[in-house]
């Protein structure tokens, strides 16, 4: 709603502040704290609840199939290959469980302890980065 308000046709109706504080109002319970311009950042206006942790889920596979596929070799024609066949062919034609199953040759389904300890390796690995350019 917000980004069809901004980018409609110019010149628009009302300033920024006016067009957000109506908007915010009209849909959401939020009240509106003049002079604060939260447009100039992105965020959601609705929590997404249990929903949010789908980024999160998504992060610790995709970091997963980098440390495990790419990280040696990231240009192998093999390994890419691999990966478009077993995992991005399929689009959201197959279960998600399946996709990934076919990465990782698994037998059983990724559990939250999987999918934790992808995101703190990776975790760990940017620190491991940010300490070698400040030494």
């Amino acid at each position: 709603m917000f980004d069809h308000a901004f980018h409609s046709p110019y010149p628009l109706s009302e300033s920024y502040d006016k067009i957000y504080s109506s908007l915010l109002t009209k849909y959401t319970s939020l009240p509106y704290i003049p002079s604060t311009y939260p447009y100039l950042k992105f965020y959601h206006l609705v929590d997404y609840g249990a929903r949010f942790s789908s980024y999160i889920i998504a992060r610790s596979m995709a970091s997963k199939i980098w440390h495990e596929h790419f990280l040696k070799d990231p240009l192998s024609k093999t390994t890419g290959e691999q990966f478009r066949k077993n995992f991005l062919q399929w689009g959201g034609e197959r279960d998600p469980n399946e996709l990934i199953g076919n990465m990782f040759s698994l037998t059983k389904k990724l559990t939250i302890d999987d999918m934790t300890k992808a995101i703190i390796d990776e975790i760990k690995e940017n620190v491991q980065k940010r300490d070698s350019l400040f030494k």
